[in-house]
């Protein structure tokens, strides 16, 4: 396990990207320094909340996140991760907590182009079961098409994807907002060429300090070598508690 980064706690609230679940988290707390509290945010259509409705659109998904973090938030300082979808999410959370005058001490946005640029990306809605399908295999370490019970994985997960890349397609981002002010990390994979992003795109969004980091994988490289992740993460959280 790595030591604790300080005797202060902190705890880090941990979003999932799209058809995940708080689960991808699970083994995170093992490795993390005992210091460093782990919250994994579960959305509503899986995990423990399987049978919670899932969000009709982006900000549905957000005033259900932000009920959360506010029910769980100790007096501790905090973190806010989010991965993919995740990370569209955790940004907004942040900006929200920023109007609040309670924002995280840290934000770690992976996976995930600048929020002003997301819209220049491909739209969801249209796309066949197949096309989703094969989005959503892209993301597994699992070879779930040769599964026994591949057919009924499918079955499941296809709706929550679909429900997931519909609330992406939802989000636009808000024009003419204060800038976020508080310190960033940004993780991306080498390979994913999907989010790449020159730094000023960022410095558009971010008046505070904003480290862009390449870890080596594709775009979820977050599993990969999530040790690799996880010293990143305890790296820039000690600079905070």
């Amino acid at each position: 396990m790595i030591q604790a980064v300080h005797n202060q706690c902190i705890q880090l609230f941990c979003i999932p990207h799209a058809a995940g679940s708080a689960n991808m988290y699970r083994d995170w707390k093992q490795d993390l320094p005992s210091n460093i509290r782990m919250v994994p945010l579960e959305l509503a259509g899986r995990g423990r909340r399987f049978n919670d409705e899932l969000y009709s659109d982006f900000q549905a998904a957000l005033d259900d996140l932000h009920k959360e973090l506010c029910q769980q938030r100790s007096r501790q300082p905090y973190a806010i991760l989010g991965h993919s979808m995740g990370s569209l999410l955790a940004y907004e959370l942040a900006m929200l907590a920023q109007e609040e005058g309670q924002p995280p001490a840290m934000l770690f946005l992976a996976g995930q182009k600048p929020p002003h640029r997301f819209g220049d990306g491909p739209r969801y809605a249209s796309m066949s079961d197949d096309e989703l399908w094969d989005i959503l295999l892209e993301g597994s370490q699992t070879p779930w098409e040769d599964h026994e019970h591949g057919e009924q994985i499918r079955d499941m997960y296809l709706p929550i994807l679909r429900a997931d890349l519909r609330l992406c397609d939802s989000y636009s981002h808000k024009k003419g907002r204060d800038r976020y002010r508080s310190p960033v990390v940004i993780m991306n994979g080498a390979s994913d060429r999907s989010v790449q992003a020159e730094p000023q795109e960022w410095y558009e969004l971010i008046d505070a300090p904003c480290h862009n980091i390449t870890l080596p994988g594709g775009h979820y490289f977050i599993y990969e070598d999530h040790e690799r992740v996880i010293n990143t993460v305890v790296h820039y959280l000690k600079g905070v508690i």
